[in-house]
This record gives C-alpha cells, structure tokens and sequence, in this order.
C-alpha cells in the first residue's frame, strides 16, 4: 500500500489496510468526483481491483494511465501482474524486461527479475535455453514391485519463433518385476535411450506441447535388438495444469515465517487441482500408448514455507490402442502427500495412495497368470522435479 497521507485519502489507505476492497474502490470514486486523483490513489485503485479478481477493469485502466506514465515502475508491475493473471504471459515477460533495462539495481527492478523468473520460460525474453527433469518411483503392493521412469531434457528458443523448441533428451524406465519373454505383460517399460527432438508449444502461457525426436535406445530386458542399442522414435502431446490457492505453497499462509504455529494453519483448507497427460506413437512397440491422471486436494497443514500436507482423490486412465490388457485401465482412490520445495525451482513430493481399478480390453492368457479384471493397490511413492 502506498505511503499513508493526511486527509481523505488517508481514510482509503485505512480501508486497503482491512482489505475493505469494495469501500476503496468507492471511496477513490467520491474522490475522483471532486476532482482529479493523485498518483497514489490510481494506484490504489489497481490494487483493490486487483485484490478483488477484476482482472479486466484493472488492465483497462492500467493501460490508460500508461499512456500518461510510461517510466512508472510501480505500474509497469502491477501490470504485468495483470497481464499474467490474463494469460498474457509473452507481454508481461516484454514489459518486467523494460522495468529490468530502465531501472538497473532498482527495488522496482529486483521485483521485475524476481516475477521474469516465475513465468513459463518461453515468455522470458532473457531465456534463450530452457531445462527441466524429473524422476519418480513407486512400490506397487497389488505386484510388489517397484516400478520408476525419469528424464532430462535441455533445449532452446528459436530466435523469432519461440514456440518451437528443439532439444536433447536423456530418459530411462525400470520395472524390478518385470521379466523378459513372449507371453509376459511388461508393467514398466524398461530401457534407456538418448534423443534429439523438438516440441511446438502453441500456448504460452500452457505447459502444453506437440513433440517429435528420434535417437537410439536399449531394453534392459532384451526382448528388442537382442538389447543392443537401436534407432527409436515417439511422437505425440503432452500437457499438465494446475489450478488453486493451494498449488503456491511459497504464498499461502500470510507472512510469518517465525511463528510455527503460524505456519502450520498456513493454507488451511486451501483447495488445488491438477491433471496431466499423455497420448504417444513409440516406434519401439509399434503402437500409440496414452495415459492421464487428474487430483483435486486439499491443504491438511503447512510447516514452515517450503513444507505441505495435503489430501487428495485421484483417477487415472491408461490406454494401448493395440488391446494391451495391463495398459488398458481405469482407476480412483484417495491419496495423501508431503510436497517439500527445497528451491523454487525445485519439488519433491512424497506420496501414499490407495486406488482401486478396473482393467479393459482383452484378457490374454499368461499374462500375469491369475489377475482379475479388478485391482486394489497401496502405492508408496516418492517424486523429484525440477525445471530451469
């Protein structure tokens, strides 16, 4: 809130102070009625729009006054703010780099620095490469096995043409129960393999992408090329997306990051959703292999503010166009999670769940000799991501 000033306006100020949103917007207009608004009070005024999610009337209006205040760092800010909060995430990434650029070491610029780098990096005009891993792993109580997968990839911007992003790729697959031969289903694919590729993301403000690479892989399990290391390809989409209060542990919970008790009623009840997916051709099985999974959750606690408890619901869905009995499945239970963010660019999430599933298409014989068309399974997991 801007400095506190004698007068009416000073009654707006304490209005913002209570988060009375709607009384300032309607004190600002008694006072705009009496004349022309200080600097301070347009300022204000964004503000409680802002806070009250009237993302449209704001960025209206902030654009007006850009015109008349093209050096004001404080509503190059809020603006990009509200550009974010519509989506329009490339012109709030061009409009923080001019904050950057006009006010050197500047507070208002440190903030500018601090927002470029929360944004998806294809909106970043100071990223030209961009990286991200993850690796996740699960004991599965209905196989008893434990079954993993991860990458890496690093890539870069095309100059011009942001959207299309080509890249290297390290990834692997393990299943430590899976075994080699004709009539066996393999749980996990099980290999490791090295690609080039690119990726189109026709959204900027989505992670949502269209892919293609090719490069060379090896099964671990020897049922391919005699496991030596063979040319292999994919492509397909992908996309995940996350909604709610609780998916920014960083900011749920006010200021305190003394007070443990504070912490610990942070974010209580604060709701979050997610659900990614994926649909792929793999050359390497001669067949298009889909997945999905979607959560809704709640905030049960939060220690500190890097540290979360939540409770969740999940349904997933796997998919083998060829009938593939064991990829073919629907499944939902409750879950519960640690999610411990060590860096801001870094997650680790730690996770107990409980579904039960009903598997599809066709139930061939030797497959898993004694497995029913229903399944219950305890999952015990732990899950490392990071991007940059």
């Amino acid at each position: 809130t801007p400095h506190h000033s004698p007068g009416p306006e000073a009654a707006v100020y304490e209005l913002a102070r209570q988060q009375k949103h709607r009384e300032v917007i309607a004190a600002i207009g008694v006072l705009e009625r009496a004349g022309p608004l200080s600097w301070p009070m347009e300022l204000q005024r964004l503000y409680a729009w802002q806070a009250l999610g009237e993302h449209a009337t704001a960025l209206e209006r902030a654009g007006q006054l850009a015109a008349t205040h093209p050096d004001s760092p404080e509503l190059a800010l809020i603006r990009s703010d509200l550009l974010i909060a519509a989506g329009q995430v490339v012109e709030a990434g061009q409009l923080l780099q001019t904050v950057t650029a006009r006010h050197g070491g500047a507070d208002a610029a440190e903030k500018a620095r601090s927002r470029l780098e929360s944004l998806p990096p294809i909106a970043n005009p100071d990223r030209r490469w961009w990286g991200e891993a993850y690796a996740s792993g699960d004991w599965h109580d209905r196989w008893g096995t434990l079954i993993g997968s991860g990458f890496v990839r690093h890539g870069a911007f095309l100059p011009g043409a942001r959207w299309a992003q080509p890249y290297a790729e390290f990834r692997f697959g393990v299943d430590t129960d899976s075994e080699a031969g004709p009539d066996r289903t393999i749980i996990q694919d099980n290999f490791i393999g090295a690609f080039a590729g690119a990726r189109v993301q026709p959204i900027a403000s989505e992670y949502f992408f269209l892919y293609a690479q090719a490069g060379t892989s090896t099964d671990l399990l020897d049922r391919r090329a005699g496991g030596a290391w063979a040319f292999d390809y994919q492509v397909g989409l992908y996309g995940y997306k996350a909604w709610g209060p609780g998916m920014n542990l960083l900011a749920a919970g006010g200021t305190s990051g003394t007070n443990t008790s504070a912490w610990w009623r942070a974010g209580l009840g604060d709701w979050w959703a997610d659900a990614g997916a994926d649909f792929s051709w793999y050359g390497r099985y001669d067949s298009w292999i889909g997945y999905g999974q979607a959560r809704q959750g709640l905030r049960l606690a939060q220690v500190g503010p890097r540290v979360a408890f939540d409770a969740y619901v999940l349904e997933g869905l796997s998919w083998d166009v060829k009938g593939n009995y064991f990829d073919n499945l629907i499944e939902a239970g409750p879950g519960l999670r640690l999610v411990w963010r060590p860096h801001a660019r870094w997650q680790v999430v730690a996770r107990t769940e409980f579904v039960g599933g009903w598997y599809l298409g066709r139930d061939r014989p030797g497959d898993r000799a004694g497995t029913g068309r229903t399944y219950d399974d305890l999952r015990l997991g732990v899950a490392v991501g990071t991007r940059w």
